[in-house]
């Protein structure tokens, strides 16, 4: 069983206070699962930008190896 994440509509979250409040209010009801998802999906999302950061190291290693 799959819980969906609790949405909320966005509504008078002027400036970053504002919103920075209406998000944490957000996310301390979100159930733990949906947490530990989106967790799970930023990690991912940490490791493909991780594989071509390195990537366009070793491009640019390599053709500056070549001069």
């Amino acid at each position: 069983m799959t819980e969906k994440p609790v949405v909320e509509p966005v509504l008078n979250e002027l400036g970053w206070e504002g919103h920075e409040k209406a998000q944490r209010r957000r996310y301390a009801r979100m159930p733990l699962a949906a947490k530990i998802a989106w967790l799970e999906e930023a990690q991912r999302m940490v490791l493909v930008m991780e594989k071509k950061r390195s990537t366009v190291h070793d491009r640019a290693a390599e053709y500056d190896s070549k001069d």
